[in-house]
């Protein structure tokens, strides 16, 4: 009986599927331990599959908790998580591969980076779950996410840089956490009913067209909303504190204002498409930047005002700004650089003539308003007189008038039928109404007078040269700047780097890039700020690295000037991207260069390797990304960290990554 059964055995292990690639919880020993009141923590994996089932029992004790750190870096692709956890702790398994979890509904909490820099794409967290701590769920490639609807605290950046387009917030949240959402594809939100507040850089640069926030939030903080594509929104009666950048960078045509908002902090409603405001009864401080590049036309500050910071309302298109009460001096740059199409801005002037120009020296007044003065642009009107007297063109016409109609031209053998704005001489030109609008060329027209024919003598006519257009191909000589690369923030004039000092920016003590961020401000290379800080994780645009390198590199012309269609002659990187385009460095997408677009891990490696001319690495196998030869080039040369690259080629570079990468090509070159 005994040989009969064991043979049993024997075939059913023969012919039972045994998985060669998963752990399951019958293989306890790849598993370490802790154990307190008979319940164990799971701290560590020793086993080297990526395919892992965890134990729900070890030598006998429930597994109740994933320790911190428990399954970090471990190239885990899955993952199954036993009913009974009840926490998951810091790191317990970031910097993997997986690409989705179920967590069970015994789970409570869920702590930092727990789940950071994965693949995960959609995630259902259980109500079980009260509190998701800091930055756990980052750097994943999350679209869908449903929310626990007892959770109670969303830490700092827990889903920061990932792809949703919704989420529905539940109503036990009582705050939302710095830079929670911060990076995703958001369009939509509706904020609780019981949030009182809203975290610094919480749905920054998002897609957000629209936003509901409840009378219950009080402050709004740093960059909550910026860099959205909001149109509307209304702050709440009892907001009262209305923090830096809040709402900069939208596309805001209307924004209500409550009586309860005190102050307005630097920049929070710049660069919008705002063209009126109305400002509460009781704002005091209005400040710096606050409504800066807008198209703000009329504009009444409250009598309750009593200080206004430099340029709260420069690049608009102000006609007059009214003081309702009195201040003792206004600095220039508060109403500073209005632009209107086709006009220039000339003057501020306190009397509606535009006689008596405005000294701002001078104390304000109760119920003053000050005027501007455009100068329009002058055009020029050309006539194409097909043949016939050459017409004189008409110079410095003042944009948006009426001409006056010149002596009609001569043609032998007809008459003059008018001037027409098209050459198929389809629409005539109205003297009388028509305005100009841009230089234009007018057509004659005519019309064969009917006499007899003559028969004029033979003669061969002249040879007709056409006039040879030459090719035009802008010369582009990039200036050369000795080791200097300026602020991509903040790029100003040339200049010679200050004298060094031991730290230069307040916000990066203790930040990882720290040595090379100082390192390079102290050879002038970067710089900060106004505000003093240097922004370690704003992202770098394309364009930005095309003015470093221009600064840094002298490049010579080794292409043919290609056209970028989305880089026109007058954007502000044009001569840069230009001067790396000549120079062999880039080659744009289907003819456009995508300047604002984030630049990624990999194109900074391309651009760097051809800018400073690295010879490149040799390397074997196929399939690879397109960027692998350049990033393997940077690591083999210890300029870029493995690290870096396996977080992602695609991943956009930060100003602090950027000046660790930088650093240390230049310590390569012996720039520095």
């Amino acid at each position: 009986m005994k040989k009969i059964v064991g043979l049993m055995l024997a075939l059913a292990l023969l012919v039972s599927p045994i998985s060669i690639n998963k752990v399951y919880a019958d293989m306890p020993s790849e598993f370490t331990y802790t154990e307190s009141n008979s319940m164990a923590t799971i701290t560590g994996y020793t086993g080297s599959s990526s395919d892992i089932i965890i134990p729900d029992e070890i030598d006998g004790y429930p597994v109740t908790a994933i320790g911190n750190e428990a399954f970090h870096s471990k190239r885990l692709t899955s993952v199954t998580i036993p009913e009974g956890v009840l926490s998951i702790g810091s790191s317990a398994f970031h910097s993997n591969n997986l690409t989705s979890v179920t967590i069970p509904n015994s789970v409570t909490s869920i702590s930092d980076r727990a789940f950071g820099f994965n693949n995960i794409v959609d995630l259902v967290i259980p109500d079980s779950v009260t509190s998701i701590g800091d930055y756990a769920f980052s750097s994943n490639n999350l679209s869908n996410v449903t929310l626990s609807n007892h959770v109670a605290l969303i830490g700092t950046g827990a889903f920061f840089y990932n792809n949703l387009t919704s989420i529905i917030l539940p109503s036990s949240l009582t705050s939302l956490s710095p830079s929670v959402f911060m990076s995703n594809k958001l369009t939509n939100i509706v904020i609780p009913e019981v949030v009182t507040s809203i975290g610094n850089g919480a749905f920054h640069s998002n897609e957000l067209i629209s936003v509901t926030i409840p009378d219950s939030v009080t402050t709004i903080e740093v960059d909550a909303f910026s860099v959205n594509k909001l149109l509307n929104v209304t702050i709440p009666n009892h907001v009262t504190t209305i923090e830096r950048d809040a709402f900069a960078n939208n596309k805001l045509v209307d924004v209500t204002i409550p009586n309860s908002v005190t102050s307005l902090a630097s920049g929070v409603f710049s660069n919008n498409e705002l063209t009126s405001i109305t400002l509460p009864d009781h704002l005091t401080v209005i400040g710096y930047n606050a409504f800066n590049s807008n198209k703000l036309t009329n504009v009444t500050i409250p009598a309750s005002v009593t200080s206004i910071n430099s340029y709260a309302f420069a690049s608009n298109s102000l006609n007059t700004i009214t003081f309702e009460g009195s201040l003792p001096s206004l600095d220039a740059s508060v109403v500073a650089s209005q632009t209107k199409p086709n006009y220039t801005f000339e003057n501020w002037y306190s009397d509606e003539t535009l006689q008596a120009a405005w000294d701002f020296t001078n104390s304000i007044d109760p119920n003053t308003t000050f005027y501007s003065k455009y100068i329009p642009d002058k055009l020029t009107v050309s006539f194409n007189s097909n043949g016939g007297s050459q017409v004189t063109d008409l110079a410095d016409i003042n944009y948006d008038t009426t001409i006056t109609a010149p002596v009609a031209p001569t043609k032998s053998g007809y008459v003059f039928g008018g001037w027409y704005v098209d050459q198929a001489l389809t629409t005539t030109w109205n003297f009388n109404t028509d305005k100009v609008t841009e230089n234009k060329t007018l057509f004659a027209k005519w019309n064969a007078i009917n006499n007899p024919p003559v028969v004029p003598p033979v003669t061969s006519p002249a040879p007709v040269t056409s006039p040879v257009v030459p090719s035009v191909t802008p010369a582009v000589t990039p200036p050369v700047v000795e080791q200097e690369i300026e602020d991509t923030e903040n790029i100003e004039s040339e200049q010679e780097p200050e004298a060094p000092v031991e730290k230069y920016f307040t916000d990066i003590d203790g930040h990882w890039a720290e040595n090379s961020i100082n390192k390079l401000a102290q050879k002038g290379i970067l710089k900060g700020y106004e505000n003093g800080q240097f922004g370690p994780n704003d992202f770098i645009q394309r364009h930005h690295l095309a003015l470093l390198i221009n600064r840094l590199v002298k490049l010579d012309a080794v292409r043919e000037v290609v056209s970028f269609e989305d880089v026109p002659t007058n954007h502000p990187s044009y001569s840069a991207i230009l001067n790396l385009q000549q120079g062999g460095v880039i080659e744009g997408y289907k003819n456009s260069f995508n300047p604002s677009g984030q630049l990624t891990l990999g194109e900074l490696a391309k651009i760097l390797v051809h800018a400073f001319n690295i010879e490149q690495a040799k390397i074997t196998g196929e399939n690879q990304h397109w960027s692998y030869i350049y990033t393997q080039t940077l690591s083999e040369l210890d300029i870029m960290k493995a690290e870096d690259i396996e977080n992602g080629v695609n991943k956009p570079v930060t100003r602090a990554l950027l000046a660790d990468v930088l650093y240390r090509l230049l310590q390569y070159k012996q720039l520095i």
